[in-house]
């Protein structure tokens, strides 16, 4: 569905050159190719109205490579005491130590921690930092 929603919002911004209709009939097509498996009978009949050649299920599945997929930013969860306060913007090769240290320094954790005691850091690399609080 986002790569569906995304494909909406290129439609308005793509212009008209052979290039750009080019790419948006190939996302377009990646789109159908994924949504095959569930939704067969209707991606078959778009897959020959968009003028392709044979039938989706014998179409190659879409490759990707990892390097585009990368992430440089990750939004990381904060909890103080296993709830939820808030999230941390912070680079990906981000160590255990700076993520404790971000998050110690969050307003949001400074909030529910006050007059509280640090007792325990959980980190969870990339994905959020638990501050244990008493």
């Amino acid at each position: 569905m986002e790569l569906v929603n995304a494909l909406y919002l290129a439609r308005e911004k793509l212009g008209d050159s052979p290039e750009d209709r080019r790419v948006f009939s190939s996302a377009a097509a990646t789109a159908l190719t994924l949504l095959s498996p569930v939704a067969p009978h209707i991606c078959e009949e778009l897959w020959e109205a968009s003028g392709h050649e044979g039938q989706i299920a014998e179409a190659a599945w879409p490759s990707w490579e990892a390097a585009a997929t990368a992430r440089d930013v990750l939004t990381v969860a904060l909890q103080v005491n296993g709830r939820l306060r808030g999230t941390l913007e912070i680079e990906a090769g981000a160590d255990n130590a700076a993520l404790e240290a971000a998050a110690l320094a969050e307003p949001a954790v400074l909030r529910h921690t006050a007059g509280l005691t640090v007792r325990k850091v959980i980190v969870v690399p990339g994905k959020l930092v638990n501050i244990v609080a008493g």
